[in-house]
């Protein structure tokens, strides 16, 4: 055959050899041999070491949400501190795992991290679904600190709805949360929203800051200019009320003109109010000296509401500033009929009679 030559021994007897371009294909096919039985055995040890990292993956899980259960055991020791480390290192290999986004959003509820929670939940496909359902249970159970917390998450994941915002500011507000301001001025910077009026929020917010201690009049005044001007109230008397803040506010900073100006204008809008005619009757007097005016508005006060002292003692005042303490000392005796304790009365009331029992 070509494939084999005769060659001649020492001895002279004939024997064969294989041709070099035989051997060459036999060296050819065992290395390719070789090859084949080396890819099977990596593609055998990958498949080993890709199983054994998914097994390792699921006990690193099963371990964070064991932590995370601990964590939220109500009155545990433990922190969900270690359950967010475990999700984290889950997902550096494997960041598809919508299992450990939700297990490190919620540890990142755990905290009170709203945002980082949100950002979590973002790449769980069913998040609005799932958030919708722990805020329908918290109404159900009545629990105001978890519906505050799925609110929170609600309003990070679609910020730009303002309806969220305010839900989550009107839960923050019924349970003092300190956060109740921030969330309502998000409300009113979402560009978004349905079920509110702005005027009412910021109505809201000038009565937050006069809640304050102390009374924050500054913000307040700035709160109540902005409902003003906004003149959007679900209410028939919001503004008067508005209105009624903003002149307390600059009554109470010293700019006691413009609060006047604010007095008068409530009083246009809203004739049976107590209040505006005791400050006005008040500042009348101290910018005006109008004592016509000022005895005017302060009676119209006592006849809205005999039952409070402020007017009466108003015009005690005024009475006793004209040199008139007949007129004076059965108002101030009036005042401590209502007000047995109010010791600037009862002082006002002995300098005016001479005497210790009044």
């Amino acid at each position: 055959p070509a494939s084999v030559a005769t060659t001649f021994s020492l001895t002279g007897h004939a024997r064969t050899r294989e041709s070099p371009i035989r051997m060459n294909e036999n060296e050819r096919r065992l290395a390719r041999e070789q090859r084949l039985g080396w890819v099977a055995l990596l593609l055998a040890a990958g498949m080993l070491l890709s199983f054994s990292g998914e097994i390792a993956q699921h006990a690193r899980l099963n371990v964070g949400s064991l932590r995370l259960n601990h964590a939220l055991i109500p009155g545990g020791s433990e922190t969900s501190v270690p359950a967010e480390i475990m999700f984290t290192r889950v997902l550096d290999d494997w960041p598809a795992s919508e299992r450990a986004w939700r297990g490190l959003a919620m540890a990142y509820l755990s905290q009170s991290r709203w945002q980082d929670a949100a950002d979590a939940f973002r790449h769980v496909a069913s998040a609005d679904v799932e958030v919708a359902n722990a805020i329908e249970q918290a109404e159900r159970a009545g629990d105001s600190d978890e519906l505050l917390s799925w609110y929170l998450i609600a309003a990070y994941l679609e910020p730009q709805d303002g309806d969220r915002w305010l839900l989550a500011a009107e839960t923050a507000d019924e349970l003092d949360d300190p956060g109740t301001v921030t969330y309502y001025v998000k409300a009113l910077e979402a560009p978004v929203r349905n079920g509110y009026l702005r005027g009412d929020v910021y109505l809201r917010l000038g009565a937050l800051a006069r809640q304050q201690s102390p009374v924050d009049w500054s913000s307040a005044r700035a709160w109540y200019e902005q409902a003003i001007a906004q003149n959007e109230f679900a209410g028939p008397n919001d503004l008067v009320t508005a209105r009624m803040g903003l002149a307390e506010a600059l009554d109470r900073l010293g700019h006691w003109r413009l609060a006047l100006e604010e007095y008068r204008r409530v009083i246009e809008m809203s004739p049976g109010s107590y209040w505006p005619y005791v400050h006005g009757g008040r500042l009348i007097w101290y910018l005006e000296h109008d004592s016509a005016a000022a005895i005017d508005y302060l009676e119209r006060a006592i006849a809205i509401d005999g039952t409070q002292k402020w007017a009466y003692w108003n015009l005690a005042g005024v009475y006793s500033d004209l040199e008139q303490p007949d007129l004076a000392i059965p108002l101030y005796r009036k005042v401590l009929e209502l007000d047995p304790a109010d010791r600037q009365a009862r002082e006002q009331l002995d300098r005016l009679t001479g005497s210790d029992d009044g």
